[in-house]
Formats: C-alpha cells, sequence, structure tokens
C-alpha cells in the first residue's frame, strides 16, 4: 500500500505588506486555475473532467475572492485570509440540508488546498512505481487526475461516504473502494500488505498466506464473471421466471450515453445534474 498523509501547511498569520501578499494570492490562484485547465484535459473520463471542471468555477468565484482580499486587507496573509475564505464557505456548504451538495465541502477544500500549496510551495510524494492500494484522508478530483489508474489497485480513505467523490471516482473509474473508514488507517505502514473488499467495505491488513491466496482466487472469479457479462452485454435482460428488465445507465452528462450503450444499456435511468446546478453567482438555484 502507499499511505499519503495530509500535507502540512505551516505559514504566519499576520502580514503588514498588504499589497504584496495581495499579488502573492492572485498569482496563486491563476496558478491552480492554469493546474485545474491542464488535469480537465488530461483527465481519465468525463466523469473526472466533470468535477475538476466545477473546481474550475470554484476557484473562479468572486464571492471567495472577496472574502479572502478582505481578510488580508485586515492584516492577514495570502495563506491565512484564503483558508480562512475556504473555510467559511466549506463550513456554510455542510449546513446545507441536502447531503449531496454539503458533500461538496469536501471540493471547497480540494480547491483551497490547490492554492495553498502553491502559496507554501508544497507538493505530495511521488508514487511507487509498482501496483498498490492507495491510503489517504479523502480523495478529490485532482488527487484522481493524476492518479496511473493502471497501477492502483484500491482506495481506502479516512473520510467519506457512498455519495461523496472519492465514491463516486472510483465506481467512475472501476478501482474497489473503501471510503470512510476511519483515522485508524493513517497509521497504515507504507509497502505492507493488504486486501480491500470494495463490495463489502472490509480491510485486511497483513493477512496471512491463505487468506491472500484465497482473495487472489476471488479476484480471478470476479474478473471471470465480468469478462462473461461483456460477452453477453446486448442479450434481453429477464428473470428465470420470463419477467422483462430494463438496464438503464446513470450518467455524470449526456457525452457518456455512447460509452452506456457500448455497454449494453438500454436507456438513461439517471442523469446527474449537480455539475450544471452548482450554486455559484452566475448560475443560483
Amino acid at each position: 500500500m502507499f499511505v499519503i498523509r495530509p500535507m502540512q501547511f505551516n505559514y504566519p498569520q499576520h502580514a503588514d505588506d498588504t499589497e504584496q501578499q495581495l499579488i502573492r494570492l492572485n498569482h496563486a490562484i491563476k496558478e491552480g486555475g492554469a493546474q485545474l485547465q491542464a488535469l480537465v484535459r488530461n483527465a481519465p473520463g468525463g466523469e473526472v473532467a466533470d468535477i475538476l471542471s466545477m473546481h474550475e468555477e470554484m476557484l473562479a468565484d468572486p464571492e471567495l475572492h472577496h472574502a479572502a482580499t478582505d481578510a488580508i486587507r485586515e492584516g492577514r496573509t495570502a495563506e491565512a485570509g484564503w483558508w480562512e475564505a475556504i473555510e467559511t464557505a466549506a463550513h456554510a456548504q455542510e449546513m446545507l440540508a441536502d447531503r449531496l451538495l454539503a458533500e461538496r465541502a469536501a471540493d471547497l477544500r480540494d480547491v483551497g488546498r490547490r492554492v495553498l500549496g502553491v502559496l507554501c510551495d508544497v507538493t505530495l510524494p511521488e508514487p511507487p512505481d509498482h501496483p498498490y492500494i492507495l491510503v489517504m484522508d479523502d480523495i478529490g478530483p485532482s488527487d484522481v487526475a493524476r492518479l496511473d489508474t493502471s497501477r492502483v489497485r484500491g482506495l481506502l480513505t479516512v473520510r467519506g461516504g457512498a455519495t461523496a467523490h472519492s465514491a463516486i471516482l472510483a465506481r467512475a473509474l472501476g478501482i474497489p473502494a473503501v471510503v470512510g473508514a476511519g483515522k485508524s488507517v493513517m497509521a497504515l505502514n507504507n509497502a505492507s500488505m493488504m486486501i480491500l473488499d470494495g463490495e463489502r467495505g472490509r480491510v485486511t491488513s497483513q493477512p496471512s498466506e491463505q487468506r491472500l491466496q484465497r482473495a487472489e482466487q476471488q479476484l480471478l472469479d470476479h474478473q471471470q464473471r465480468e469478462a462473461d457479462a461483456w460477452e453477453s452485454r446486448f442479450e434481453v435482460a429477464q428473470t428465470r421466471d420470463g419477467h422483462r428488465v430494463e438496464v438503464a445507465a446513470n450518467l455524470g452528462n449526456t457525452a457518456h450515453a455512447a460509452d452506456a450503450v457500448e455497454r449494453g444499456a438500454e436507456g438513461v435511468g439517471l442523469l446527474r445534474t449537480e455539475f450544471y446546478l452548482w450554486p455559484t453567482p452566475a448560475r443560483r438555484i
């Protein structure tokens, strides 16, 4: 496994060079925007690109900029003013009654950390060059966009739920995941062995050789079932007693329709409008 512990940002809280702090913040926001644009272009799948595009909108939110600017003019550093604005906005988001929208507070903090990383010159460690299970506090769209999906065998996070982007993105990329596992997972050691069962939401650290072999056989069986399902994807779906069942796809946007048809979908069961209805100053709900 590969454990990425939360980035540590060390910075002073107060500064007396207001204009210089504003220049630093504006530069960091522009750099963060450029990074997001590059990630959108290279995103592994439409679902990831959609969420990263939403991050671009968050980063461009003038209310966020105004709140950070006001804090800086009151004597805060660029880092302190920016994070104060992010935390205020994220807390307001968490208070929303709609659970799905409330969980978007994690996206705000992901955007905030991107700019803070530029200001503090902090970068993530390089992952290993062999297959691994990624362990993080939480995984955001920008983290997913950096993943080499050919090497990541599973995701394990401290926080998150079924509707969190960590879970949504893992499903979109076909990566087994256990989210919301609690703080204890951050005490795991790099390079140690683990079995992660995304279907049952279970993890086994340092499994015995016998249990490891059993898990490897279960994985081979699952891969065979997937291959069999792929071969029969265009067959009529029906129960054993002859009841016809329509197979419909859940789509992140209409661009995914062709892929859904290729996988055997007969219609659309759910089209996610979350990204189109995100409450920004230019688009309120």
